[in-house]
């Protein structure tokens, strides 16, 4: 399988964080060139300016975050493999992770995606695993679990997923891994359980670290700030959160699924 990490030419320091924890377990991986948002022409960038959902506009940290997975998609493509694990430059990761991508038979499973990180955040899937390994489930996804740290992507998918990012602008988790927007419905998305990766910003998310820190935690604050006014802050949101959790609940019962924060195991 190929391993590809998504690197900002300027960011040495997680270069070396990277290739770092990559010796230590002895992983090979290709560094992808990362497209910087910010020195993108006024004609691309205005392309991702209508926001498919004004509560996910595309600044230019996003539109260079998207173009940049998808350089990786279309490396894949290039070479015919079957699959490619994608990874973003700010991630921990431990032994496991060469095991897993050498334990799973790929081709076998019947996945477009397989989320290999977590967030922490609830999301919802599968009771029953479809793939057992020790100590882990690869379970399918069913709920919002928008981080793109690291995944496996099918290259048979790629192709779909080429077109709605032709029709639809969203920052690149929330266009893959959030079921509120059609591209979910389209893919079967699976999730290890535990998962062996997180991004730093999540397990420490009060270090600043330079060298490893999300370059896009700013710019979506001040996005935040900017679209959500009063109403939709004290009003709104309460009501959305209040309506999510009796869906959830309802969903639960009986359905052969389960509600949970997926755990970090390295």
């Amino acid at each position: 399988m190929r391993i590809y990490y998504i690197n900002l030419d300027n960011h040495t320091k997680r270069r070396t964080f990277m290739e770092r924890q990559f010796d230590e377990h002895g992983i090979s991986a290709q560094r992808v060139s990362a497209v910087d948002g910010a020195a993108l022409p006024s004609e691309i960038l205005g392309r991702f300016k209508t926001a498919h959902d004004m509560r996910f506009p595309m600044g230019p940290g996003e539109v260079g975050c998207f173009l940049s997975h998808v350089q990786c998609w279309t490396l894949l493509q290039q070479t015919g493999e079957s699959h490619a694990l994608v990874m973003e430059d700010d991630v921990i990761f431990g032994a496991s992770l060469f095991q897993i991508v050498n334990a799973v038979d790929w081709d076998g499973l019947d996945a477009d995606i397989v989320k290999l990180e977590t967030n922490f955040s609830r999301t919802r899937m599968a009771r029953a695993p479809v793939l057992e390994l020790d100590r882990r489930g690869i379970h399918l996804l069913t709920g919002k679990h928008a981080s793109t740290g690291a995944y496996v992507i099918n290259r048979r998918a790629i192709e779909r997923l080429m077109g709605f990012s032709k029709e639809i602008n969203l920052p690149i988790d929330q266009f893959l891994f959030n079921p509120d927007f059609p591209i979910f419905h389209e893919m079967r998305v699976l999730q290890v359980d535990p998962a062996p990766i997180v991004q730093f910003s999540v397990l420490y998310p009060d270090d600043t670290t330079e060298e490893i820190s999300s370059n896009l935690d700013s710019e979506r604050e001040v996005f935040k700030r900017d679209v959500e006014g009063f109403f939709e802050r004290r009003i709104l949101k309460p009501l959305r959160k209040l309506a999510k959790t009796a869906r959830r609940s309802v969903r639960s019962l009986g359905s052969g699924q389960v509600e949970k924060r997926i755990k970090y195991l390295p």
